[in-house]
């Protein structure tokens, strides 16, 4: 049997199968109620038989017999009948909730594909139109950026419609001719069987598959848009760790399902501990590559694994303590993974649902969860409520410690070192993955710009190289690009979306190029804002400049104002770094 096509799915009527799903549950009502009067007609002749037992004989003999057999095979037959009804009816509202998920999938399809000037075909192709260049090396980039993106998304949402379409058919075509025959299973769960878990491929024994735990946020998010919202609601119950870590999904229920792993994660951590504590033996889980070995250096594999348990709940206390933050921004936890060595969560700050602006937040060398969430996530608090005050709309903020930064005492580790950008390349498909998750669980993407310290900015800068939802982007205290961008141009940002800011005294500014080069200040497009006011110490300007390597979020500092400012797509804000400023840095 051939799949449902684009164009089989343009023709098609979920409210035509709803309609038949409400006639066929009101005949199992009819049948029901017929059931109903025939066994009260049965119990009102038993009783008038009883009452007159004393004057009359009860009726007895094959011919009762035989109408007693025939009466409880009438009322077996109308129950099974019953049954398949509505087995159908369950069978035929599904399908239409299922299908009419497909047919918005393909509505969405053709919106996204129409916001960019190109449209679905009706056999499903898409067609862009002409891009004429516009002498602008930057916006033809970005237009090319913009494309790949609208292309990617479109094509994962017709996939999943024609499969969940398909799906719907078989599984319909088999609940249908279950219940025509009369074999539809005592306690058949229905439609509502359980769904394979991601990755699986192929359909569940009734129901739509997840499709793949890939990378693809816009096939995660065409999934989750097609499933129901009681088989969402199962999911995340049932399966939190399938939801949790995954891109593209509406960060309301990510954050539901990653709750529910931070319980069982610390009570999982704290029994381990207490059980080590105690002398029980250590897990294989708990030593060799990336595990307590590695982590205790020179210690017992016992000590180490009880090491590595106690930062493991560290970082598990220090997302609960920001979690229950009390300043009147919601919080949501829209990433949370602490095997291994190096846990990693991500944290917004506001209504990061609906905001019409979003920055993200990347930390740098030596950042942990355990010991820097909490700041980092005051820090920002901070700022969004100043880039509130300049911006066009709501703010949220998300404190993004999604990769594993490298550590001190990793400095002579070949894969591990700081002075590579091996860490940051790897840690760049999981930042670009998760901005533009964030645009993929939208409705109405939102402005997004992404702010990165130090070694965060190696890791922007090889998320750049990717097709992603960026639309402006500020890199502080960086030690370069690793190579990665040597012009906005290879970035797909917007003429002035890229942003550097790097204080007259900060040593990585200055040194960082060396290994980790080209410097940020020096990619062709870039734009530097200040971080220095004139004035000595004592003066106006001393509390607006920033010093070193880790005052940049200082509050009332000229490069928090900017970052601000960038947060809010308000360019005509920003503070430019003056002459003078360069002219300091160009002396140190």
């Amino acid at each position: 049997m051939t799949g449902v096509s684009v164009g089989d799915l343009r023709a098609a009527r979920p409210e035509v199968l709803s309609a038949v799903a409400r006639r066929v549950e009101e005949h199992r009502h009819t049948v029901a109620g017929v059931i109903e009067a025939v066994l009260r007609g049965r119990s009102v002749a038993l009783s008038r038989a009883g009452a007159a037992g004393a004057m009359t004989s009860h009726w007895s003999g094959p011919a009762a017999s035989a109408a007693a057999g025939r009466f409880s095979g009438l009322v077996g037959e109308l129950a099974h009948l019953a049954g398949d009804l509505g087995v159908c009816s369950q069978a035929l509202s599904h399908a239409g909730l299922r299908l009419r998920a497909a047919v918005d999938l393909l509505e969405r399809a053709g919106a996204r594909a129409q916001d960019r000037g190109a449209r679905v075909t009706e056999t499903g192709s898409l067609v862009l139109p002409l891009r004429v260049p516009t002498g602008d090396p930057v916006l033809d980039s970005h237009e090319a950026r913009a494309d790949a993106l609208m292309g990617a998304e479109v094509a994962a949402y017709l996939r999943q419609a024609e499969r969940v379409a398909t799906e719907t058919d078989l599984d319909l075509a088999r609940h249908l001719l279950a219940s025509a025959t009369g074999a539809a299973a005592a306690g058949d769960r229905g439609v509502l069987a359980s769904l394979p878990p991601p990755g699986a491929g192929g359909s569940g024994p009734s129901g739509p598959s997840p499709g793949p735990s890939s990378g693809d946020v816009f096939a995660n998010a065409a999934w989750w848009r097609s499933l129901t919202s009681e088989e969402r609601g199962r999911i995340i119950r049932d399966h939190p760790e399938w939801i949790g870590p995954r891109d593209g999904l509406p960060p309301a229920d990510r954050d539901h399902a990653n709750r529910i792993l931070l319980d069982r994660a610390q009570h999982a951590a704290a029994g381990r501990l207490a059980a080590l504590e105690a002398g029980g033996a250590v897990r294989p889980d708990e030593v060799g590559a990336g595990g307590a070995v590695v982590l205790g250096l020179g210690l017992s594999e016992r000590a180490a694994a009880v090491e590595l348990l106690r930062r493991r709940l560290d970082a598990l206390r220090a997302v609960r303590g920001v979690l229950s933050r009390t300043d009147g921004a919601r919080r949501r936890l829209l990433l949370l993974d602490v095997t291994g060595r190096h846990p990693k969560a991500a944290v917004s700050i506001g209504e990061i649902d609906t905001a019409a602006h979003v920055a993200t937040f990347v930390g740098g060398f030596t950042t942990t969860v355990a010991g820097d969430l909490d700041r980092h996530d005051r820090d920002l608090a901070r700022l969004r409520s100043s880039a509130q005050g300049m911006a066009r709309g709501d703010v949220a903020m998300v404190t993004w410690l999604g990769y594993a930064a490298p550590q001190a005492d990793e400095v002579l580790s070949p894969s591990r070192t700081v002075i590579s950008p091996g860490v940051a390349a790897r840690a760049a498909l999981d930042l670009a993955a998760f901005v533009t998750g964030l645009d993929a669980a939208r409705e109405t993407p939102p402005d997004q710009s992404v702010l990165a310290h130090s070694y965060g900015s190696v890791v922007l800068s090889f998320a750049l190289r990717r097709p992603t939802g960026i639309d402006r982007v500020a890199l502080f205290g960086s030690p370069g690009t690793g190579g990665a961008v040597r012009s906005i141009v290879d970035t797909g940002l917007k003429p002035g979306g890229f942003n550097v800011l790097g204080s007259i005294d900060d040593p990585v500014v200055a040194s960082g190029r060396v290994v980790l080069g080209p410097a940020a200040a020096a990619v062709v497009g870039a734009r530097t804002l200040s971080t220095f006011a004139p004035g000595g110490a004592g003066s106006p300007g001393a509390g607006r400049t920033s010093r070193g390597h880790s005052d940049y979020l200082k509050a009332g500092s000229d490069s928090a104002f900017n970052l601000a400012a960038v947060v809010a797509d308000r360019r005509d804000a920003t503070v430019a770094e003056s002459e003078a400023e360069r002219r300091r840095k160009r002396g140190r």
